[in-house]
C-alpha cells in the first residue's frame, strides 16, 4: 500500500512541476508580447507627433506658462 501511495505521491509531484515549467513559459510569453505591444506604441507616438513638432498652444496656457517660468525665475534658486 505504501508503494502506491509514494507513486502517487511521485505522479503529483511531476504534474506540479509540469504544470509550473507550463506557467513560467506562458509568463514569459505575455512579457515579450507586452515589450512587443511598448515598442508598437512607441512607434505610433512618433509617427503621429514627430520629436520636433509642438501642439499649438492658447493664449491662456501660454500665459500660465510664462507666468511659472517668471515665478521660478524670481525665486531665490535662481539669485
Amino acid at each position: 500500500m505504501s508503494g502506491f501511495l509514494g507513486l502517487f505521491i511521485a505522479l503529483i509531484c511531476f504534474a506540479l512541476s509540469i504544470a509550473i515549467l507550463l506557467a513560467q513559459l506562458r509568463l514569459f510569453s505575455i512579457d515579450r508580447t507586452l515589450k512587443q505591444i511598448r515598442g508598437i506604441l512607441a512607434e505610433l507616438q512618433r509617427v503621429v507627433q514627430p520629436p520636433g513638432v509642438e501642439l499649438p498652444e492658447s493664449e491662456a496656457e501660454l500665459a500660465k506658462r510664462r507666468a511659472a517660468i517668471a515665478e521660478v525665475q524670481n525665486s531665490w534658486l535662481i539669485k
